[in-house]
């Protein structure tokens, strides 16, 4: 099973710098970072984390449309909103959020798991433009905490993404820090 986890922060009023901070227990992760033009940017943190299984991989080479069915009801992906006062570092910790409050359901779009984002398969979607600021590349941040900023280039969302697509094996503990300044 592997993870990709999309943390969107839009830009706030205040703030002319965003900042982040992340690091794993064991093992490296890959990191992107992306910026999603906007004029009116949402007021909220979202967290989007799609889980996969091994059972998608093999069943991608055989596509059709039964299979097609099967991988979408396999994986799980949901996305909620997280509170500026609650910290959450890790999955287990969103997970535990989620079940404790109840919050099983929220958030969660029928038409996310109607196709494949990447593959572009949703028909009709308008896209935002979006700028790719740093590539994901994986990043060895079992060995030190990986740190970076970026100044707003203007009215939008930063989208932070954490891959670990290609570590199917070895499961990790993903600590993470996002915050704005002037």
């Amino acid at each position: 099973m592997y993870f990709v986890c999309q943390i969107r922060v839009p830009t706030h009023e205040d703030g002319r710098c965003l900042f982040w901070e992340f690091a794993t227990d064991k093992y490296d992760l890959g990191f992107g970072l992306y910026f999603e033009w906007t004029l009116t940017p949402p007021d909220k943190i979202t967290v989007n984390v799609s889980e996969s299984s091994d059972e998608e991989e093999d069943e991608e080479d055989g596509e059709n449309e039964e299979s097609t069915e099967r991988r979408q009801s396999a994986g799980r992906q949901f996305a909620i909103v997280i509170y500026p006062d609650i910290q959450l570092h890790t999955l287990d910790q969103l997970h535990h959020f989620i079940s404790s409050n109840n919050l099983s359901g929220l958030g969660e779009d029928p038409e996310l798991s109607a196709g494949d984002l990447e593959r572009g398969s949703h028909k009709g979607e308008i896209r935002v433009p979006t700028d790719e600021l740093i590539p994901v590349y994986r990043r060895d941040c079992h060995l030190a905490v990986h740190c970076g900023s970026h100044l707003y280039p203007g009215c939008g969302v930063y989208v932070l993404k954490f891959d670990n697509s290609y570590s199917v094996w070895r499961s990790k503990w993903l600590y993470y820090r996002v915050y704005f300044a002037r």
